[in-house]
């Protein structure tokens, strides 16, 4: 059973608990719902930040919350909702902090075309397709695990958006049926998935099978293809691979992460892409202060002017 209570415009939902729990749950969801509002304007002073953390931590630590998640829908960014929950890292850094690689959203935000096209690859619950569709004319949705997705149609509907296309399957570079690992109920990080089984430890992943395509296949009759965006746990440089002809048609802006261990796993590197995408025109910058990984922003040279 679950519990529902209202207080002004979120809902927090809570498992039946001692009348000490509920009180904390509603405690940080107050709480949160001050950390959100300023959070990113005074991570600029990182001995500030550095305190917000350790408080974050101390009143809902990410490394135990599978045994105490809190389930809520909030406001996202400004006028949007996005259901959390805390059992996800990247759920809790959203609930905490308001988003999750900021760096990313402000991309979509500068860069992406009013009424473009922007293909979320890796769309998990939607934390840039539900931005991003305020933006586009149309968002196509990559997402292999159902219950993820699931989730995301979820958020689609709280913000009634109309605008997505969902392609149930994983973006690669070949057409075939493969293994998927999500992870299980109770891993660490229950919002992370994976075509490679190395990418996290092998007891906290199960095994599901999985349609794969190219964005060359998927994209094939898009008459416009703006901001591609790509999240994969170490796949974006097989899903490039598997773009360039797409990507030589309509020169879209394209983020991607890069985890040097998780791409091992792939056996393409970030010097096979960049070379790639060079012959294109492309040129390429950093974004987000992340020291472990890092997204990197592909910039199609007769669009270098607006970055400016």
């Amino acid at each position: 059973m679950y519990k529902n209570m209202k207080q002004k415009n979120e809902v927090f939902i809570t498992k039946n608990k001692s009348n000490y729990l509920i009180f904390k749950t509603k405690f940080i969801c107050w709480l949160t719902n001050l950390t959100r509002k300023w959070y990113f304007n005074v991570a600029r002073f990182n001995i500030i930040t550095r305190i917000i953390e350790k408080i974050f931590r101390l009143i809902h630590n990410p490394d135990k919350r599978n045994d105490d998640f809190i389930e809520t829908i909030i406001t996202y960014d400004k006028n949007s909702k996005i259901h959390i929950n805390t059992s996800s890292f990247l759920e809790w850094q959203i609930f905490f902090r308001g988003y999750y690689e900021l760096e990313i959203v402000n991309s979509i935000k500068k860069y992406l075309v009013r009424g473009g096209t922007f293909v979320d690859v890796g769309v998990n619950v939607g934390i840039h397709s539900i931005i991003a569709s305020k933006i586009a004319g149309k968002v196509i949705a990559i997402e292999p695990v159902e219950d993820i997705l699931d989730r995301f149609q979820k958020n689609c509907k709280l913000n009634k958006i109309n605008n997505v296309f969902i392609f149930k399957l994983a973006a690669s570079d070949k057409e075939e049926t493969t293994l998927f690992y999500p992870p299980k109920e109770k891993a660490v990080d229950n919002g992370v998935g994976s075509l490679y089984k190395g990418h996290t430890p092998d007891n906290t992943v199960q095994e599901i099978k999985v349609k794969t395509k190219t964005l060359d296949d998927i994209l094939r009759d898009e008459k416009r293809v703006d901001y591609i965006k790509i999240d994969t746990e170490g796949h974006d440089g097989r899903i490039i691979m598997g773009s360039l002809n797409i990507i030589k048609k309509h020169h879209p802006f394209i983020v991607f992460e890069f985890v040097e261990p998780c791409w091992k796993l792939s056996g393409v590197t970030l010097e096979m892409v960049k070379k790639e995408l060079e012959l294109i025109g492309y040129s390429f910058k950093r974004i987000g202060k992340r020291l472990d990984n890092c997204n990197i922003l592909c910039i199609p040279s007769d669009k270098n002017r607006k970055i400016a």
